[in-house]
């Protein structure tokens, strides 16, 4: 699954990626959705915008796993904050 994730990757942007940013921007969408703080949807959106395409699809890639104790995907709920 990762090798297709970088070949689709690499149709959007020549150019390398940040992976601390990306690494960043994981942890403090996980933060949030384990808040479970809706208030913080502004915040979110906002890290969100300043990704690159190519890093909002590889955040997307590594919050596949469910979150603790729900039937749902970090990557659902992140869907949810950015559409609130």
């Amino acid at each position: 699954m990762k090798a297709k994730n970088t070949r689709y990757r690499d149709l959007i942007n020549p150019h390398p990626m940040n992976e601390d940013r990306v690494e960043e921007a994981v942890r403090f969408f996980k933060a949030v959705i384990d808040e479970d703080d809706l208030d913080n949807h502004q915040s979110v959106k906002d890290v969100h915008d300043r990704l690159s395409e190519d890093e909002k699809i590889e955040v997307r890639y590594r919050m596949g796993e469910y979150v603790e104790g729900t039937r749902k995907k970090y990557k659902t709920l992140l869907y949810d904050y950015l559409s609130y």
